[in-house]
């Protein structure tokens, strides 16, 4: 495949284009991240430190490093009475789990757990896979995930509740994995958000387009779930901001670096990373490896690549560096994917060779 000549992205990988360099249009469109430093991160704190009610901020957490790191931070340096909330849709994986124990035991602090019915959950899931597979088409990989959609709905809830007027989001901005969109005829890259929730409307309308041409394609999608996709849909698109909570990205602030993060948590929290991976990212969504093996058997990528190449464009790391991380890191995940499938009730066997049958992009 041809390769970006400054980054790793190849030509299979959605809406992507080369200059007579060779270099990608993600790359020439990428603006580098500026924090906006300590100082500025105080001042807001201050604004909503020791008000009245008995939490400062509340910050959400599946169990992941950033989040754990930003927790820590918040509690240990800048003396934040923090409440963690984890919306538990039913996968995520038993190290996420065990994180989240470690880290309001040693910290000391409430955590506020939500838990849809995961069955159910599990068996819609179950049914769209067995559906995607029969007619694959990597812009509906998102119906895998899309029942974990309500967590920022539900966190404003849990906010109101305790009279908590602060979010403090541990999302980092090389965290943009834009092709989940782009597989579906959107480009997010020119809008400059960090996550598809801030797509503007109008391709909010194309995005809903693209997901009724499916079902009408694919008719199987109609099924017990339907109305789950919908609600979630429009949680995650056009529900999931509150006027009256104040929401800021703590990487915005504060440099996010891979070591320093790492570092802190496994020495303070004693944090978990699964056995079966290098890679630290993401690790806590037990879904993550199953469509990260689909992308890479179809479309000869995964998330990785994109995290790792804004590193590169940032300037963190090198295209030769990344190359030796993504050897170890794209490696496919078979003993997480087992898991995935075991949880959701489908034959683990069958479904990966299935998936290798898919037609390539390259």
């Amino acid at each position: 495949m041809k390769i970006c000549s400054k980054c790793i992205l190849p030509e299979s990988f959605p809406m992507i284009r080369f200059d007579k360099n060779g270099v990608c249009n993600y790359c020439l469109d990428y603006k580098k991240i500026i924090v906006k430093g300590g100082d500025e991160l105080e001042k807001i704190l201050n604004k909503f430190r020791n008000q009245g009610c008995d939490f400062d901020c509340v910050v959400g957490s599946g169990g992941g490093r950033d989040s754990a790191y930003v927790i820590h931070q918040l509690v240990k340096k800048y003396k934040m009475r923090v409440l963690m909330f984890t919306y538990d849709w039913g996968l995520m994986t038993p190290e996420a789990h065990r994180n989240l124990e470690r880290i309001s035991k040693i910290l000391n602090i409430k955590h506020v757990i939500i838990r849809p019915n995961a069955e159910k959950i599990k068996k819609h899931i179950s049914i769209n896979i067995k559906v995607w597979l029969r007619r694959p088409q990597l812009g509906m990989i998102p119906v895998f995930t899309m029942a974990d959609k309500a967590m920022g709905v539900q966190m404003n809830k849990v906010a109101r509740k305790y009279g908590i007027k602060l979010i403090v989001s541990g999302t980092n901005r090389y965290e943009t994995t834009h092709f989940k969109t782009a597989f579906c005829g959107i480009n997010e890259t020119r809008l400059g958000g960090m996550t598809s929730a801030q797509l503007a409307n109008i391709d909010k309308i194309k995005l809903l387009f693209f997901y009724f041409s499916q079902y009408i394609k694919n008719p199987r999608y109609i099924n017990s779930s339907l109305v789950e996709m919908i609600k979630s849909f429009f949680y995650h698109y056009f529900a999931n901001h509150s006027k009256d909570i104040i929401k800021i990205f703590f990487y915005d602030y504060i440099m996010w670096d891979e070591n320093t993060v790492l570092s802190i948590i496994r020495k303070d929290l004693n944090w978990e990373a699964p056995k079966d991976t290098t890679m630290t990212w993401r690790t806590d969504d037990g879904t993550a490896a199953f469509y990260n093996y689909i992308c890479y058997m179809v479309a000869g990528f995964t998330e990785n690549d994109t995290f790792r190449g804004n590193q590169i464009r940032q300037g963190i790391l090198t295209r030769e560096e990344v190359f030796i991380l993504l050897k170890e890191e794209n490696k496919p995940r078979f003993e997480s994917i087992k898991w995935y499938c075991d949880t959701i009730g489908i034959d683990f066997e069958s479904t990966i060779k299935t998936i290798n049958e898919i037609s390539k992009f390259y």
